[in-house]
């Protein structure tokens, strides 16, 4: 069997006191009706149109496509439920992150599990697209202190300290009417801000253990995509991704959650809907990152075929026995889904206390989508297809002045480009520590450089006398434990955490800071080279850049290209529109 792989959410919900009420029992083998209840999701300040419910139609740039259906997710969700005799609690949710069902089976229903449930699932919505599925397992192993997990002496995994984001911060955007994103807040529906995290979710969930990833082979496998797609003739094919599933509180190997979760991806095939988009896969058939297979599933699972060679499930895990949803109970009955807006979500718009114009704003998006356009993704099948980025411009008090979500961009990127353009701002006007003075030219590449537990990065051997980054404790660690926050700075509505991996660049009209540009959606790599041609002329001047301060005898970086960034042929070779 050809093994699934691919390398690289985000909403949150809470739901009304009535809608909570809402439960659906299947006892003695005979189904009991299912509630049609719509959760109540509350919008972030300033979006002035909810998603569409029920029946939404979306698109992310090529064919229209139906949006997960209550149906759907209920016939999910008890496939899941009955791939286990165990415990465990269940969440569907839709692309944009929105929790379209959480249930429990008998034993399970604690509010860590319902969170853990709903943050895997929305780790494997948020980062798979229509090219290649993403699970919860591929975003932990593209986490960790060394890459690949666990081999000493190598440097930290490209998207190293994910888990600090998407949880759930109030990213205080006046989103166009809409084109709103909900925050991937926790289910108790609690505030999540700058000054309150009680209502912050766990974010990206992958099972690393905090800080300093001690166990390498620490993983929560339970989220998976869920994709619409033409099933026939031994082929999947046109997947549309529309969500995905999470589970837990399962217990003992993370491969359990992972049958069961992919279980219930199958659970509405006939429907139509498949935990891949494409199977077998474009070549080379799984995502590579230096030359390293990321992977999907657990070693120990393998899908099962029909008879005409179409997967329709995984077979059963040794050791393990088939379950059944007659305890099952919905504390958030199936709903329908909802679309992830694209395009621009935030109008570019002039700046209010520097010197940039709405036409300004504009133009570096334009230029950074262009650059996209001709850049090679390393996430996205078949290979030399461009890639597709969510692209921030901050204002110098952290206002987002333009959000821009190209179609098909991963979603977990809007929280970060937002955070990498405020964070670029914040610390190049007011430095880093003792380490890097105020007025330097500080990218998100920097600031990962210097806050990871080994410095350089990767770099453990007791021959070169390890020791932690110089803002370590200082910045990752504080925001480790300070959702909202921005190091030192003043609590205040825009900020949204620090991202510890690159893609951005602070943005300068000659020597006057006017700025930040934040770039997520590929290989940090493709961020650095898009964030880089994106500024054109507002790039900072050279001689303020961050490389060039040494550190403890160690230079900081700024940016780092991909090796041969162009070359797209997805447009027959031509630029893509």
């Amino acid at each position: 069997m050809r093994r699934l792989a691919a390398a690289l959410l985000v909403a949150g919900v809470a739901w009304s006191a009535e809608a909570a009420r809402v439960r659906a029992v299947r006892t003695g083998g005979t189904p009991a009706p299912v509630p049609q209840a719509i959760p109540v999701y509350p919008e972030p300040a300033g979006c002035a149109v909810p998603p569409v419910f029920p029946g939404a139609t979306c698109s992310e740039g090529s064919a229209a496509f139906a949006a997960l259906r209550d149906n759907e997710v209920d016939a999910v969700v008890r496939a899941a439920a009955k791939a286990l005799d165990v415990p465990m609690t269940i969440a569907v949710v839709d692309r944009a992150g929105r929790v379209l069902a959480l249930a429990h089976k008998a034993g399970a229903g604690s509010a860590t599990d319902d969170d853990l449930a709903v943050g895997v699932a929305r780790t494997a919505a948020f980062f798979s697209h229509d090219m290649a599925p993403l699970s919860s397992r591929t975003v932990r192993f593209l986490s960790g202190v060394h890459f690949p997990p666990g081999i000493t002496n190598t440097p930290s995994a490209a998207l190293y300290g994910i888990e600090n984001t998407n949880r759930g911060c109030d990213m205080n955007l006046d989103f166009v009417a809409g084109q709103c994103l909900p925050t991937a807040r926790s289910v108790n529906g609690l505030p999540c801000d700058s000054t309150n995290a009680s209502g912050c979710g766990p974010g990206i969930v992958t099972g690393k253990v905090f800080p300093n990833d001690a166990d390498p082979s620490s993983v929560n496998a339970g989220g998976i995509p869920l994709y619409r797609v033409d099933a026939n003739g031994g082929v999947v094919s046109n997947g549309k991704l529309v969500g995905a599933i999470g589970i837990s509180g399962v217990g003992g190997d993370s491969q359990r959650a992972e049958f069961a979760s992919v279980s219930g991806a199958f659970g509405s095939l006939v429907t139509g809907i498949a935990p891949v988009p494409f199977y077998p896969l474009p070549d080379p058939g799984n995502v590579f990152i230096d030359g390293v297979r990321l992977p999907f599933l657990g070693p120990d699972l393998r899908l099962t075929f029909a008879n005409d060679g179409l997967p329709n499930g995984v077979r059963r895990l040794d050791g393990t026995s088939a379950g059944t949803d007659a305890t099952l109970v919905y504390a958030i009955a199936p709903g329908f889904g909802g679309c992830a807006p694209n395009g621009y979500l935030v109008a570019p718009r002039a700046s209010s206390v520097s010197a940039l114009s709405a036409v300004d704003v504009d133009t570096i998006v334009q230029r950074a989508i262009a650059t996209a356009k001709k850049t090679r993704a390393v996430i996205r099948l078949p290979l030399n297809s461009y890639a597709r980025m969510v692209i921030a411009v901050a204002d110098t008090d952290g206002t987002i002045l333009a959000l821009y979500r190209m179609p098909d961009a991963t979603v977990f990127s809007v929280d970060v480009a937002v955070a990498k353009s405020r964070n670029v701002v914040y610390f190049s006007q007011h430095g880093i520590g003792s380490s890097v003075p105020a007025g330097t030219a500080v990218s998100n590449r920097t600031i990962a450089f210097g806050g990871q537990p080994t410095f350089p990065s990767g770099i453990d051997s007791h021959v070169f006398d390890p020791r932690e980054g110089p803002w370590y404790q200082s910045l990752f660690v504080h925001d480790l434990a300070n959702p909202c926050s921005q190091g030192t700075q003043p609590a205040n509505p825009n900020q949204n955490g620090i991202v510890f991996f690159a893609g951005s660049t602070p943005l300068y009209r000659g020597s006057t800071l006017v700025g930040g540009l934040g770039v997520s959606g590929d290989g940090i790599e493709q961020d650095d080279y898009v964030s880089y041609y994106g500024a054109g002329e507002l790039l900072p001047p050279q001689s303020i850049w961050a490389d060039q301060i040494v550190v403890d005898g160690v230079r900081l970086p700024m940016f780092k290209f991909p090796r041969h960034p162009e070359g797209v042929t997805e447009c027959g070779g031509q630029p893509c529109s």
